[in-house]
């Protein structure tokens, strides 16, 4: 382009057109200044101000890594966009409740990621007539809660195991619990230890001082925020489908496995001594089912993409600035990408990162605020159930 060509337009236009242009050809220009052959295409260093940097992942990758790391923030359901990319049901379940440390100051929440029914044990958990000095996470009926997940909309005798129609397969997508201390400031003590296990076995029977030393387990000191705790697949078998209503994923037979939860020492009574103390939890869970059953929808296959989000996700499950670490997941996937996979790749959206400063010292849901505008509307079907996505049009995901 010339400046003859744009001659007659008005002098901003003019401008504008001409500095287009100029950062277009900029890599090429600065090659031909440095004795570079014009058909060798460098990447450039530089962009004009305002130019933002895309990279293609898929819009089930996009869920997908949202669902995994950012479970209470995104409000959609998700699948796994693997070879086994077969019709499935979609749905989102939250469960929320109150539990508490026992009489010796010490306690716990466990969670089975893999309860994929309504009537299995998804969460256990301490009450105040805990006795549990020895520490280990007890395998014990008295000071014991069990919870279940009654907004899943299949029992253990849909599924294939029973020989009943219509004979259920599930496989879990992604799984969020999180829990925030509810008592008084004053009697506020103890530390909490946020663990998976390393290869997502039990964690019934454990001490803490094992628990700890788990390259999973991170400790906090307990306060007011918020402290999550995400599922992590590590084996192949995992990203299957299950005609069991609760695998777990070491291959044991049906039943509970309670491989990820917090464990809490050290709480006390208002008046100083050793004794319980209230929290609050939230646990979320990603499922997908198969089978003869209605609300099946389109899975979609993106093996580049989910391969981009696996790698990135933190060896650590847990955090308590969700929204600091899914800044640094969306910067390892987009410099993993790179130039990798073209715009023109089928199903591809562009996916922008805009991450500003003023988000590591907001709540965690706030970075997520803004993909109101950007995601599709979801209705209910029931209570804390939500439907399928269905595909439409390319959309960006803008993360401010």
């Amino acid at each position: 382009m010339s400046r003859a060509k744009i001659a007659r337009l008005p002098p901003k236009e003019r401008e504008r057109r001409w500095q287009q242009h100029q950062a277009s050809t900029r890599g090429q220009n600065i090659h031909q200044e440095r004795g570079y052959s014009p058909n060798i295409v460098l990447r450039r260093k530089k962009t004009v101000k305002g130019v933002v940097a895309q990279r293609m992942l898929s819009r089930c990758a996009q869920h997908y890594a949202l669902a995994l790391e950012a479970p209470f923030s995104y409000k959609g359901v998700a699948c796994i966009p693997d070879l086994h990319g077969v019709p499935s049901k979609k749905l989102r379940v939250k469960t929320r409740g109150i539990f508490s440390t026992g009489v010796d100051g010490n306690g716990f929440l466990i969670v089975d990621c893999w309860a994929n029914s309504s009537d299995t044990s998804a969460i256990t958990a301490s009450s105040a007539s805990l006795v549990s000095s020895s520490a280990p996470l007890p395998a014990f009926s008295v000071g014991v809660i069990d919870a279940l997940q009654t907004k899943l909309p299949y029992s253990a005798t849909d599924f294939a195991t029973s020989g009943t129609d219509p004979a259920v397969e599930a496989r879990t997508v992604a799984v969020g619990v999180r829990i925030r201390y509810l008592g008084t400031e004053l009697a506020r003590s103890g530390q909490i230890t946020a663990v998976r296990h390393p290869d997502n076995s039990s964690l019934i029977n454990i001490p803490y001082s094992q628990m700890k030393s788990f390259s999973t387990a991170k400790t906090y000191t307990n306060g007011r925020q918020w402290i999550y705790l995400m599922y992590r697949p590590v084996k192949p078998r995992e990203y299957e489908f299950s005609p069991n209503y609760s695998t777990a994923s070491n291959g044991d037979p049906p039943g509970p496995t309670k491989e990820m939860g917090f464990a809490i020492e050290g709480t006390s009574t208002p008046s100083g001594a050793l004794g319980p103390a209230p929290f609050e939890f939230e646990m979320v869970r990603y499922v997908e089912y198969v089978g003869n059953i209605d609300n099946i929808t389109a899975t979609h296959v993106d093996i580049q993409g989910m391969s981009h989000v696996r790698n990135s996700m933190p060896t650590k499950s847990s955090t308590d600035k969700p929204h600091q670490r899914f800044a640094k997941v969306v910067k390892h996937i987009e410099d993993s990408i790179g130039e990798s996979i073209p715009a023109a790749a089928a199903g591809a959206l562009g996916y922008k990162s805009i991450v500003a400063p003023a988000a590591e010292a907001a709540e965690g849901e706030s970075l997520f605020s803004t993909l109101a505008g950007y995601l599709p509307d979801f209705s209910s079907l029931a209570e804390g159930v939500l439907p399928a996505v269905e595909e439409a049009a390319p959309l960006a995901l803008t993360l401010l």
